[in-house]
């Protein structure tokens, strides 16, 4: 008599068949969602491109005596221009190196570049290197806060290595300030003599309130946490804002502490380009640049943005620096010696915005596909190494469980009933910000990203009580006959665990693990509040920049879909190769 499982090949060739036709149903739906439209076409720019024969990235620029432009760049490079970004002059200072920022005050002028040099140009005078002693980090930004006469000029300089210098005797000495910081610091800007902000990576922001003498620490949005900020703007006493990565835009708010940079707002941008500089004209006029050539303006404080264009016949690069000066003249300066140039805020006459039609299914696809397939190997990473720890944590707690020793069956019910009875979400956040206040390195040495590390552990650890109790369920169906002949034999209680009992417990629960593990791909999706990566947080990005809600979330749904159904099947296929003939609930 021959027996059919339930799984035979036919129906499980069936099910294969309907589940295709299922998402390619949803696939054509989705397509017949859209509605096609018409890009809009750009005649006129705002921006000017001055051409010039530099060939190297310009990296930051400001304006000597409020006349001439002043430009750094690659190999240590500086150049001036006396007639709105033409003839550009090259001035040789006396370095090599990378120089990344510059800030002027009248005819004075402090220029910063890689490996902690700082030069200074008084009046008339040669430039002069005023390097730190001892600072190792590359000089990301510098910041002139007040001159009281020419040797008394007070600077504040941030490093990629989280160093904090201040000088009042205009470079003579440096003193390093204490940031408690190990990450890099991005950009610098001073309200007045004394209030400042300086933003970095991993959404750090740091304000001074004693002219840069000391800096602490302030609270961002919790999304924020792990973006880097790349530029700060700080020109009014109501107002700062700042920018980043991925389309990050904050905005100053009032608060219990009517003090400027304390509360922050995300405001959204619609738009996923890492913003690089920022600058503004009044409280609500602001530029942001970045990435792809990107140069977005809002005139209401970031309720609502333009793009502002220029020719890119000859291509785009990142710019790096938008610097605005009486109202509406403005110079913009990037890689691949870009110098853009405005004397009406970047507004032609009759500018018309570039903008992508995301109702066009191929507009929407080639941007949104990218991100969501980014995501999606974000997901199976994190998937991937939390099964492998909860399995090695489910297998030992379920030993530990099954012991005779007291103190074993202790611990391994406290971890299961801790971690059973306890919200992943409070998880994910008790190990992701928690862990590190009470000083445990979830990045091994800046080797790891915290967010993966962090993400991987409560996964694991919560889908490890999980699986423990599954194989402990297993252990015990196995018949204590076969424990006994184990030791009889002379094998120890851990390798008869290991030779005789788990290579069967883990066949009549191969089940109910698929269970946890695909409960395990579905729970991966609070990842996101860490600020990793993965399919969820790639949704949310492009729905803030399409407003394609449901076309969006369908697609994610179909990515996990796709990981769980392969997954269930994977595992019933091992179920049907594994189980034993009269073992447990699959046996024949």
């Amino acid at each position: 008599m021959v027996f059919h499982s339930k799984y035979s090949e036919g129906t499980f060739d069936n099910k294969s068949r309907f589940y295709g036709r299922m998402i390619l149903l949803c696939f054509v739906l989705l397509l017949g969602s859209f509605s096609l439209g018409v890009v809009a076409q750009t005649d006129n720019y705002g921006w000017e491109k001055r051409e010039n024969d530099v060939n190297l990235n310009l990296n930051s620029g400001a304006l000597v005596d409020n006349q001439t432009l002043l430009i750094v760049g690659d190999d240590g490079k500086v150049m001036f221009s006396g007639n709105s970004g033409y003839n550009l002059t090259e001035v040789n200072i006396g370095t090599d190196e990378n120089l990344n920022d510059v800030d002027c005050l009248d005819t004075v002028c402090f220029v910063g570049g890689e490996n902690g040099v700082i030069f200074r140009h008084l009046d008339s005078s040669n430039w002069e290197d005023i390097s730190p002693d001892g600072a190792n980090g590359d000089i990301n930004s510098i910041e002139i806060i007040d001159a009281i006469n020419q040797n008394a000029i007070i600077v504040v300089a941030v490093t990629n290595l989280g160093e904090i210098y201040l000088t009042s005797d205009s470079g003579g000495t440096w003193e390093e300030i204490n940031s408690g910081l190990e990450t890099s610091l991005n950009d610098i800007d001073f309200f007045n003599q004394t209030m400042g902000l300086i933003v970095g990576d991993g959404g750090i922001i740091l304000g001074s309130l004693d002219g840069g003498a000391s800096w602490e620490l302030r609270d961002v949005p919790l999304e924020v946490e792990e973006r880097d900020i790349n530029g700060v703007v700080f020109d009014s006493a109501v107002r700062a804002y700042v920018v980043g990565d991925e389309g990050l835009f904050l905005r100053s708010a009032i608060g219990d502490n009517p003090i400027i940079g304390f509360v922050w707002e995300i405001w959204d941008t619609e738009s996923l380009i890492d913003f690089n500089s920022i600058d503004s004209s009044s409280v609500n006029r602001v530029w942001l640049v970045g990435g792809n050539g990107s140069i977005l303006m809002t005139k209401d404080g970031g309720n609502s943005f333009t793009t502002q264009v220029y020719n890119t016949s000859q291509g785009v690069n990142k710019l790096n620096k938008v610097m605005i000066f009486n109202t509406d003249i403005g110079y913009i300066i990037g890689d691949g010696s870009t110098l853009l140039y405005s004397n009406s805020g970047g507004e032609g006459e009759s500018n018309s915005i570039s903008v992508k039609n995301y109702d066009d299914p191929i507009v929407y696809l080639e941007m949104a596909f990218p991100i969501l397939l980014e995501g999606f190997f974000g997901m199976l990473k994190i998937i991937f190494f939390s099964m492998i720890l909860g399995f090695v944590l489910g297998i030992s707690f379920a030993i530990c469980k099954t012991s005779s020793v007291t103190f074993l069956k202790i611990f391994g019910t406290a971890y299961t009933d801790f971690f059973r009875n306890t919200p992943l979400l409070v998880q994910i956040l008790l190990i992701h910000f928690g862990l590190v206040e009470v000083g445990v390195d979830l990045t091994f040495g800046g080797n790891i990203e915290r967010a993966v590390m962090s993400s991987i552990l409560s996964l694991g650890v919560n889908s490890g009580a999980y699986q423990a109790e599954i194989i402990r369920s297993g252990i015990l169906a196995i018949p204590s006959g076969q424990m006994e002949a184990g030791r009889s034999i002379g094998l120890s209680y851990i390798d008869t665990m290991r030779y005789v009992i788990l290579p069967q417990a883990i066949r009549i629960v191969i089940p109910p693990l698929g269970n946890e593990f695909v409960n395990l791909t579905l729970n991966s999706s609070l990842a996101s509040l860490t600020g990793l990566f993965e399919l969820v947080r790639g949704g949310r990005i492009i729905v803030a920049a399409t407003f394609k809600t449901f076309q969006t979330w369908i697609f994610v749904a179909l990515f996990y879909f796709v990981v769980t159904f392969s997954l269930t099947n994977l595992l019933r296929y091992a179920e049907n190769k594994t189980k034993i003939p009269g073992l447990g609930l699959g046996g024949e």
